[in-house]
């Protein structure tokens, strides 16, 4: 069992208004402001990931590579962040600007004015240090702060974000999933339950059929099956399904890529994976809420992160979900907690809102998400969510009572699991803890 975590402390600059329950007025009606959006986007499509049952990988450096695919992917994706975040021509219609008004959307501008504008101080995109997520948030970025028409005529490269990684071996707010081996052992024990063993055996004429099929050197264990889907899925993301080989018939694919998706959502359930997996970057996401609010409070610190990134894996983003408690919440309609893992270049985003209320401001934290390239953006239903609000909004204190027991500074996810070699683990975890308020 994990350790009790202590509650995460508000700062003083977080005044009783800012902070008190929301006064019911539909957020809809209220003409509000987006003070900060921090994105979680899982990496497009790359070549073959064999990995364990307990989600290792190879130590190969850098890992697969992103395909064109994928590449294009997460460019698309931007470009649908740009218009629901960034372009005054469109993001008004869903009141999701994060662009000042009478402003331009455009990163790195010489003598801009740094409040106005996007820039390295109030900008920030990390990524695992990995092929396939530094290119997917290079492509994104693109797509976000992208290309300009030159004279109606030419396209020209805007400048962009840079993106900042962590060493694969120290990464343990991204990658917490591969360092953890008190989880690793919670898997092991898992893959020994009744449940489980049910599962094989429900399964069994189906793995059996798949052998068959696709020869005696595929592993067709249950615990292994992430290697069997991601044998195929692979090809048929890179190319046209008519254009693949039929080792599988379609009835036998449905039921393979069924198997996978159960088998990978059920290791990332908040009973099984808690906060191991989710709880560091959750405690940077509320970091960063601290800081803006406090920021607009009191003016300090001078500069805050407006626009935060981390280019990720689907764990990372059912990991932050799971801490969340979000597959705990009767009638959720999100699909990724139940039936499937997040689609490639799929898109986690918290957005912190101000709106007017008596006497000052209110703040409302809405999580939304969108399933891959031209899908909607959607709201993620969570157990501080307000009733009757389309896009399930909590208000700041709740989201704080909810989150702050689960996130993890690095003395504590250490400890939680168990891991003596990351850096910080070594150090004790001393100067990496919880954010707080402060200065860049």
């Amino acid at each position: 069992m994990l350790q009790q975590l202590p509650r995460w402390t508000l700062t003083a600059a977080f005044s009783a208004a800012a902070l008190s329950s929301f006064s019911g007025v539909p957020f809809e009606s209220v003409q509000g402001e987006l003070v900060l959006s921090y994105v979680v986007l899982r990496h497009g499509a790359r070549n073959m990931l064999p990995k364990t049952s307990t989600l290792q990988e190879s130590n190969v450096f850098g890992g697969p590579n992103l395909l064109p695919e994928g590449q294009q992917q997460c460019y698309e994706v931007g470009k649908e962040f740009r218009e629901r975040y960034l372009d005054l021509a469109t993001c008004a219609r869903t009141g999701t600007c994060l662009t000042p008004h009478g402003t331009e959307s455009k990163y790195g501008v010489v003598d801009s004015n740094p409040d106005l504008n996007y820039n390295n101080f109030n900008t920030l995109f990390n990524s695992s240090a990995l092929h396939r997520t530094l290119l997917s948030a290079s492509s994104f970025l693109s797509g976000a702060f992208g290309e300009e028409a030159c004279n109606g005529e030419e396209l020209h490269v805007l400048s962009q974000p840079p993106v900042f990684s962590t060493e694969e071996g120290q990464d343990w707010r991204i990658r917490a999933y591969t360092k953890c081996p008190t989880y690793d052992r919670d898997l092991e024990r898992w893959f020994q339950s009744p449940e489980f063993r049910a599962k094989e055996a429900e399964s069994l004429s189906l793995r059996t059929r798949v052998q068959a099929l696709a020869g005696p050197a595929v592993n067709v264990s249950l615990a292994e099956w992430w290697n069997v889907y991601d044998r195929f899925q692979v090809r048929q993301a890179s190319v046209d399904r008519d254009e693949v080989p039929q080792v599988l018939d379609d009835e036998t694919y449905e039921g393979m890529v069924a198997l996978a998706m159960w088998l990978e959502t059920a290791k990332m359930r908040s009973s099984l994976v808690q906060n191991r997996v989710g709880g560091g970057l959750l405690a940077d996401v509320l970091g960063r809420m601290e800081q803006a609010v406090q920021h607009r409070e009191t003016s300090f610190p001078p500069h805050v992160y407006r626009l935060t990134g981390v280019a990720a894996h689907y764990n990372t983003l059912l990991g932050v979900l799971a801490s969340l408690q979000a597959d705990q919440v009767a009638n959720s309609t999100l699909s990724w907690v139940r039936e499937k893992i997040p689609a490639l270049a799929a898109v986690l985003v918290f957005e912190l809102h101000a709106v007017p209320a008596q006497g000052g401001e209110e703040y409302l934290v809405r999580l939304m998400y969108q399933d891959g390239p031209g899908e909607p953006y959607q709201g993620i239903s969570l157990p501080c969510s307000r009733d009757g609000d389309a896009d399930h909004a909590c208000p700041l204190r709740e989201f704080f009572q909810l989150g702050a027991p689960q996130a993890l500074s690095a003395s504590e996810w250490c400890a939680a699991c168990g891991n003596r070699d990351v850096w910080a683990c070594q150090a004790g975890g001393r100067g990496t803890g919880k954010l707080r308020s402060r200065g860049r």
